[in-house]
This record gives structure tokens, sequence and C-alpha cells, in this order.
């Protein structure tokens, strides 16, 4: 049984009546957590780890429909007008964006990770998924892109997110092949017959050209071209400067700080909406949020590096990217177009088109670290984290609307790195998790470092000078590793705040890093207008909404079977 802490009868003598039901809440869910661990660690029933929302009546509402038909407008809409609430972010890009879309209409704090930023008197949170709070009740949540809840490896976040928000009514924006799976979750949590479906539909047509591009030519003002890899974005930014010396060239990819990625937006939709020539190369960034007057996408390839292999592109990840062209509210808001650089990837593109999505069959699940650190009590023979790990990815089961993410590439490599090192369970549980977003070599060697300094007197870890010596490089792909181990520095930060020194000091050279890849990115002069101007598209069909062909079979409301 639990035992009550004399603090926490202090605490009851001392409370309102009010204050004495949130204390007994919490040392409710203590208990309930207490007791349910060993079945936690199976995780055939994640819901069950979430009592808070739970006990809860939550209404549920599915905006289902496709990229650029106002989903998580309309889930914001009522974020704001909410007492309290929640953005649920896919990207920390994305949950900056709202975070400052918000704080235009009521204060909104933002938690991304590495970052933290409170204005003050702020009820309302934007967050990156994995960042969801889940302590504290509040009105609205929103869930953005919740087809992300079958990824194998960040899957786990959306699960978490839907299982767990304590919300009293929970907003998904997503595609409608989401939609089959998420009744089978509500139905085990009971919560199913509170769900309500949303239809949206895009508000600005899109049209696929009958014919691929001949290399680049053809190219016109507001063009996106989309590869998948740094060096494709600069090969292509090269090739179209020498192809058309008037153009200014913007570029968009993963490895960008926000701010970066944000100025570089900032300047193509400025240009176009000026009337200059703008064209972008981008990688798949583009593909959730970022707002963007983009008239046309072009596909340089369909194959993307899927962290083991060149793998091909998915119809839904197709769909995903295609949908950013023809903004509504922005410039080229009458129609958007899609080709391609290559006749077998534009055949390729109908197909993704003219096909009908299958729905998703699993959410992804992964243990929390306090589940970790029951398992660990109950196998007290197992000497170390990794080989902790090792073993509980072989004997975990789940149920079958669940897989457990693959954790061969986060996870597992930092527990093999930090091995011999004299650490807590918590802490190399929680070091283990840490975002390295440039794993490698010389990352996992800063990484160790840090954890030694943690671990040994006197217990102050800084950055190191690899990180902080000056002069800054002027190449992007040291400036990209600087800066991201930096943002894994401060997430650590905001967790051992005690031993990571130097937070501040980290906040300061990621702006003089942002500084620095700004003005080597920056354009050498002004551009003005081509002669040609825009390129009148003349061949080109209509797409459908590839949701609606079997729309009344996804909005059948048949009952979920029993998980």
């Amino acid at each position: 049984m639990y035992e009550w802490k004399s603090t926490e009868k202090s605490k009851m003598e001392d409370a309102s009546i009010t204050g004495r039901l949130a204390i007994f809440q919490e040392i409710f869910c203590k208990w309930y957590l207490e007791m349910k661990a060993p079945q936690f660690v199976k995780l055939t029933e994640p819901w069950s780890m979430y009592p808070k929302a739970r006990a809860l009546r939550r209404r549920i509402i599915f905006h289902a429909g496709p990229t650029n038909s106002g989903k998580t407008h309309a889930s914001l809409e009522c974020l704001v007008k909410a007492r309290t609430g929640i953005y649920c972010a896919p990207l920390k890009a994305l949950a900056s964006q709202v975070w400052t879309r918000i704080n235009q209409q009521v204060p909104c704090d933002l938690i991304i990770g590495d970052e933290r930023v409170f204005p003050g008197f702020a009820e309302h949170v934007s967050c990156t998924m994995e960042m969801t709070p889940l302590n504290e009740m509040v009105d609205v949540a929103v869930i953005d892109e919740i087809q992300l809840i079958e990824d194998k490896d960040r899957g786990w976040a959306w699960t978490r997110a839907l299982l767990g928000v304590p919300a009293r009514e929970v907003h998904l924006c997503g595609e409608f092949r989401a939609l089959r799976l998420v009744e089978h979750l509500l139905y085990a949590t009971r919560e199913w017959e509170r769900l309500e479906i949303i239809e949206h539909k895009r508000m600005v047509p899109l049209r696929l050209e009958s014919d691929a591009l001949t290399g680049l030519q053809g190219l016109s003002r507001g063009d996106c071209l989309v590869a998948f890899s740094r060096a494709n974005v600069f090969k292509f930014k090269q090739q179209v400067e020498e192809a058309y010396p008037t153009a200014t060239v913007n570029v968009v990819y993963g490895g960008l700080p926000f701010a970066v990625r944000q100025a570089e937006c900032d300047a193509y939709n400025t240009g176009i909406e000026r009337g200059d020539f703008h064209i972008l190369v981008a990688t798949d960034a583009i593909a959730y949020g970022l707002n963007m007057s983009i008239r046309r996408i072009i596909f340089t390839t369909l194959r993307k590096f899927n962290g083991k292999e060149m793998a091909l592109l998915s119809s839904s990840q197709i769909l995903q990217i295609a949908g950013r062209a023809g903004r509504y509210g922005l410039s080229f808001a009458d129609s958007g177009y899609v080709t391609s650089c290559h006749p077998d990837y534009t055949a390729h593109i109908r197909n993704a088109f003219r096909s009908s999505l299958p729905s998703i069959r699993t959410a992804g699940v992964l243990p929390s670290i306090e589940i970790l650190c029951v398992y660990a009590d109950m196998h007290p023979e197992i000497p170390n984290f990794y080989m902790l790990l090792c073993q509980y990815v072989r004997e975990v089961s789940t149920s079958k609307y669940f897989h457990v993410c693959d954790i061969s590439r986060s996870l597992l490599p930092i527990a093999r790195t930090l091995q011999g090192i004299p650490l807590a369970l918590n802490d190399i549980a929680i070091f283990c998790f840490a975002p390295l977003s440039a794993p490698g070599g010389e990352s996992y060697k800063v990484l160790r470092r840090w954890a030694e300094n943690h671990a040994k007197p006197p217990h102050r870890v800084v950055m190191g000078t690899e990180l902080a010596s000056r002069p800054l490089p002027t190449e992007l792909p040291a400036l990209e590793w600087r800066f991201k181990m930096i943002e894994t520095y401060g997430w650590l930060a905001w967790r051992f705040q005690k031993t990571f020194v130097e937070l501040e000091e980290a906040k300061l050279l990621k702006e003089e890093i942002v500084s620095a890849m700004k003005a080597v990115l920056a354009p050498g002069m002004k551009r003005s207008v081509p002669s040609h101007g825009d390129v009148h598209v003349t061949s080109a069909v209509p797409l459908n909404d590839p949701s609606e062909a079997d729309l009344q079979e996804r909005l059948m409301r048949r009952r979920p079977e029993a998980i």
C-alpha cells in the first residue's frame, strides 16, 4: 500500500477543500502508478498509464482532411478561446510559429526541448509532441498531424499525447487514414462515443502537370524544387543560380535552425509578394506547417534515405509535400501545381493521388524513464543500462494496435557510448533520451565527456572547446553541428540545472551561430524580375481529394473491436 508521508499529511491539513482534492488526486496517481508498474512494463495497455486523462470525460474532435484544408486553423481558433490550452506540434519550427501566433491573442508559453519561454501569467502552452505536459488539467488540447502516430521512430510521442493529455476537449488534426486507429484506441479508453469527426476539404485546388520538366528548363517565380539531402539542396541551388542569374534562390532543410529557416521563408515570401523572381529549394522540411507562397512543387526525386537505405516515398509522403503548393490566403491562392523532373516520377505521383491510402494499423509506444527504472528493479542481475535496454526490447510485447518504436538509432547507441560511467539509473536514462540530432563519433565523444563530468566531482558540465571556441567556422555543416550539439546541451541543462552550468552562455552562442548561418546564406545582390515572368500552365489536370472516394466508408461508425 501507498504510505502517507508526513509532508503530505501536513499539506492536507493546511489546504482548502479544493487544494485537498488536488493533493489527494496527486497521491492517488502515485499509488496507482506504483501498483500498476509491473503491468505497464509490458506496454499491452498503454492507456492505463495515464489516470488523470482516464478520470476525465474527454470530448475528442477529429479534424480530418488533406493539407491546406484549415484543420489546424480551426483547432487553434478553439484553443485561443479556451481559458487554458496546449498546442502539440510535430516540429520545433511549427511549435515556435504557432507560439508567435497564439501570443498575438493570449499569453502563451513555449516548451521545445532545449528552450523555454515564459512570458508570465500564461495559461496556454505551445510545445513539441515529445514535450507535451501531462500533469496539469487544461480545457483544450490540439494534437497536430495525428497520422504520425504510426512513425517507427517518434510515433510514441503522439500515442502518449492522445492517450495521456488531461484536457476536457482534445482536437486531433490529420489525415483520414488515422481515423480507424484512433477509433480503436478511444474504444479501449471508453471514449469512442464522445468522438466527433469534422471533414475539411482543401481550399485551393491542386493540379498535376501532365509533362515532367526537361532539366531545369521552364522554372518560374514561386517554384519549389524538392530534394532530400543538404548536398542535393545546394547542388540544385547552384544549378538554378547559374541557369537563372536574375533569380534569388532560398533554401529550407531540416538541418537549419528554426530562426534561419524562418528567415529564409520570410525572405522568400516577401520577395514573392513584391513580385520578385524567387525560387525555393527545399527538403521535406516544408511538409509540415511552414506557410509559404509556393506556386508549384517540383520533385527532383522520389527516393529518400530512411535511415537504412534509399526508399521510394509513400503515397502519404508525396501528398503531404505536394500539398504545400497553392496556399489559401497567400500568393498563388487560385491553384497549386505539382510536377517532377522525370516522366516516371510524374506517373508515380499521379498514382499517389488516385489511390486510396490504407488506414494506419498501429500506434508507436515506448517505455518511459519511470518504466525502465521499474524494469531495472525487476532485473537487478543486469549489469548496465545498455544491456537492460537490449533485454527489454527482446522481451517487451504489445497488443495488435501498437508497435514498439525503433531505438536502434537513438537510445541504444547512446547507452552503449555511456557504458562504464557511474551514473544513477535515472540520470543515465535521461542522457539516453537526449535528442542527439547530430549522431556520430564526435557527437558521442562530447556527450560521454558531459556524462563523465556530471558523474564526478566537482559535478560541473561546460559545453567545451569543440562548441564554444572562436572564431566560429564558416562552413554550414560545421555550424549546423555546433548548433545541434548546443541544443542537446540545453536539453540536458533544463534537466540537470545544478551541473550543466552554461545554459545562458549556450543561448548566446546559438544566437551567434544563427547570425553566422544567415550571413553564409545571404544573397550577394538584389535580383529583379526576369523578362519571361510566370510560365503559364496549360496542360494540367485537377487532382481530386484522395479522401473523398472512400469518405463514406471511412466515416461509417462501425463499433471498433476490443483491443
